[in-house]
């Protein structure tokens, strides 16, 4: 695959109408339904065109978890400052609650494993300072924490959120944040 011009905005714009039609199809059919024939078709580009940017259907889903934690990521504040928890949990409940179809779409798809492994990722990189416990490991820690808040986002989302964000991020602190910094001492 031929390396691109990141900065590109012809890149750029082809790749946002890649993803965005990938989760638009998503929302009507099964993933694996889905082909790259559909994708472009939906995003008005040449389907060679997909080959430029992207390997396979599978590269264009995990390039769209990418930016996706990358945005979040970009909003949390770091562990080290004493708000980080609870206004960290705000932060992201914000951000699935204004994009609610589209983390339907992944945590229902191929990309909820790319989604855990990045999350696992992230949450051992800032984990440390928050989650440490001597005696259980720290990617064990991550683990745990990542993939249920992931659980806990995909029930709040498939309850069709009926409770307000503020109550999630109670029942997230009471389930997971306190009894983990618990575990800390």
């Amino acid at each position: 695959m031929k390396v691109m011009n990141e900065n590109d905005l012809r890149v750029q714009r082809t790749r946002r109408l890649l993803q965005e039609s990938l989760i638009a199809l998503a929302n009507s059919q099964p993933y694996h339904e889905i082909t790259i024939r559909d994708i472009t078709r939906e995003a008005q580009v040449g389907y060679k065109t997909f080959f430029r940017h992207y390997e396979n259907r599978e590269a264009l889903l995990q390039s769209l978890v990418d930016d996706i934690l990358g945005r979040v990521q970009s909003l949390l504040l770091p562990p080290s400052d004493e708000r980080a928890t609870q206004q960290n949990t705000m932060t992201v409940l914000t951000y699935i609650e204004t994009h609610a179809e589209l983390f339907m779409t992944l945590l229902n798809s191929p990309a909820s494993d790319h989604l855990l492994s990045a999350a696992v990722a992230i949450g051992l990189e800032d984990g440390r300072q928050t989650f440490h416990c001597p005696r259980i490991p720290d990617e064990l820690m991550a683990h745990h924490f990542a993939s249920t808040m992931i659980s806990l986002m995909r029930w709040w989302l498939e309850s069709g959120m009926i409770c307000s964000k503020e109550e999630m991020a109670d029942y997230i602190q009471a389930l997971l944040i306190i009894p983990m910094k618990q575990l800390s001492t």
